[in-house]
């Protein structure tokens, strides 16, 4: 049966881990076997948005496959593998702009900044409205104290429709920073409303309510916030014996 992968852009998951933005997408199959495409997909959801539905190349299934395992890697702490994991899905398919992404996130964290300025370009290159190297860019930019060019790659980002929250709510600090409170109410709602449920954007509108003289409605998200992090976990219980 001849079937296609494809790439299904309404699914989308974004949360951070250990510091890292991570952005999943969702990927499944189609069978053109009749007027109707038939869907074949493992999600536990029965009622994903097909719509808009992106047919992929096998070049592309395979440097996303070896782009999984290098996101695993680096997770890890583990920057050689999965340095080499991204090199191999570059060979594969050089224009995909996410691998030259995640190419400068590993070299950014290698402390190779001047290798990540050239991934995060080449990737803007190919997708000049791709936040995330936006974003990734920006971090250089303030980095090395061009606050200029951090700020315009900032805005450039938040006007696109796939950022994330995290982009949003650092754009908001540097808005408000700069006395342009309209500009960080915009970009603090449009996080809001993205990502309501993340303790980051709840910890924000804490930071928010204070800047306004809202005590009580400060403290209202930092709770929610906490809730939202869950336990902190506590010592370990020593255990019996000698030593």
């Amino acid at each position: 049966v001849h079937t296609e992968l494809v790439r299904v852009p309404t699914v989308r998951d974004v949360h951070r881990e250990r510091g890292i933005v991570v952005v999943s997408g969702h990927l499944a199959v189609i069978w053109r076997g009749g007027p109707d495409w038939i869907f074949f997909d493992f999600s536990e959801q029965s009622d994903l948005p097909w719509r808009g539905v992106e047919p992929l190349t096998d070049a592309r299934g395979a440097a996303m496959y070896h782009g999984n395992l290098a996101m695993t890697r680096l997770r890890g702490g583990d920057l050689d593998r999965a340095r080499g994991e991204l090199e191999q899905a570059i060979a594969l398919d050089p224009s995909w702009p996410e691998a030259w992404v995640n190419l400068g996130v590993v070299q950014r964290r290698s402390g190779d900044l001047a290798g990540a300025y050239l991934s995060y370009t080449r990737a803007l290159d190919l997708d000049p409205s791709n936040s995330s190297a936006l974003a990734n860019l920006a971090w250089l930019h303030a980095h090395a104290g061009e606050t200029a060019k951090r700020d315009r790659v900032l805005r450039a980002a938040a006007s696109h429709r796939e950022v994330t929250a995290y982009t949003l709510l650092s754009l908001a600090r540097v808005e408000l920073a700069q006395g342009h409170e309209r500009e960080a109410r915009r970009a603090l709602r449009k996080a809001r409303l993205a990502r309501p449920g993340t303790p980051e954007v709840q910890e924000a509108l804490a930071w928010w309510a204070h800047v306004e003289g809202d005590p009580a409605r400060a403290e209202r998200h930092a709770r929610k916030a906490m809730r939202l992090r869950g336990p902190k976990p506590g010592p370990t219980k020593p255990r019996g014996g000698r030593l």
